[in-house]
């Protein structure tokens, strides 16, 4: 069983789906290569970051009996039947791409400064909302800017299973962090279901995704590294819940109009996070893909 994940290289945050154009085709060749051109999105839910564009999409996938290359994750196959498959998995994780599109950030204390009347609790804003508040006539060490050292891509060591049902298909991945960036664990759970109707390919999919004390504290946490004012934030462990639909029109062989889009509703641990000012994520593509 070969089942395609989702792809994206030069945008690694955002799974357009690029590579699922034809979504229930079985690979009938060692090494399987496509281009998407168009244009994407994955908002950022950091405080004044930027979103995250994308405008091109790369599909790779290599295959050899048991090894494979798939768009980013390297795998080792341990079962290989039509309805159930056990992968063992080397991935990274994507959620550093978040600090690539920074803005400046400011912290200021409430007390005296008028911004939010009777709260003593620190903020973070947009670094240009910190005059605004009054923080030119502020007294000495009630504001700043906030300097957050950049994070690292985590290196992750796991295992995948597949499960392809006549009414579905399932994918579980147990993931562990094996590079020291932060030595968290993360399991995703997504079913999906594919039909076509005619030059129509339709994928619509809902997952579960857990995330360890470790890994939020270490990408959405606020630490001594970073406090200013004695501002800290203790990452927990989280739940998000993601809901995606990919819609595909053949227009010939090889080329196909994609569109994908998905909602990520972000867990409480993350929500809290001060450095977050949105509770849920969403993300788009619609441009044309070619496959070689």
């Amino acid at each position: 069983m070969r089942v395609w994940l989702i792809s994206l290289l030069l945008m690694p945050l955002f799974q357009v789906g690029a590579g699922e154009a034809d979504v229930t085709r079985q690979l009938s060749r060692s090494w399987d290569f496509g281009i998407g051109i168009g244009y994407g999105e994955q908002s950022n839910p950091f405080i004044a970051a930027d979103d995250v564009p994308g405008l091109v999409t790369l599909d790779l996938a290599i295959y050899g009996d048991r090894f494979f290359f798939d768009n980013g994750e390297l795998g080792y196959t341990l079962m290989d039947r039509p309805d159930f498959g056990v992968n063992l998995l080397a991935t990274y994780s994507s959620e550093r791409i978040y600090y690539s599109y920074f803005n400046e950030l400011g912290l200021f204390r409430n007390s005296g400064l008028g911004f939010r009347p009777g709260s003593d609790e620190v903020v973070v804003v947009p670094a240009e909302q910190l005059p605004a508040a009054g923080v030119s006539t502020g007294p000495p060490g009630q504001f700043g800017i906030l300097e957050l050292p950049d994070r690292s891509f985590a290196l992750n060591l796991g295992v995948e299973l597949l499960w392809n049902w006549s009414w579905g298909q399932l994918q579980w991945q147990v993931l562990q962090d094996v590079s020291g960036a932060h030595q968290g664990l993360e399991t995703d759970l997504t079913f999906s279901k594919s039909w076509h109707s005619g030059r129509w390919a339709f994928k619509p999919s809902v997952g579960i995704s857990w995330q360890s004390a470790k890994l939020v504290d270490y990408y959405y946490g606020v630490n001594n590294r970073d406090q200013l004012f004695e501002l800290v934030y203790a990452g927990e462990a989280t739940t998000h819940v993601t809901v995606g639909m990919l819609v595909s029109y053949r227009i010939n062989n090889r080329l196909s109009y994609v569109t994908r889009f998905s909602h990520t509703q972000l867990g409480s641990a993350v929500r809290n996070s001060p450095l977050i000012d949105a509770d849920h994520t969403q993300a788009y593509f619609s441009g044309l893909f070619y496959r070689f």
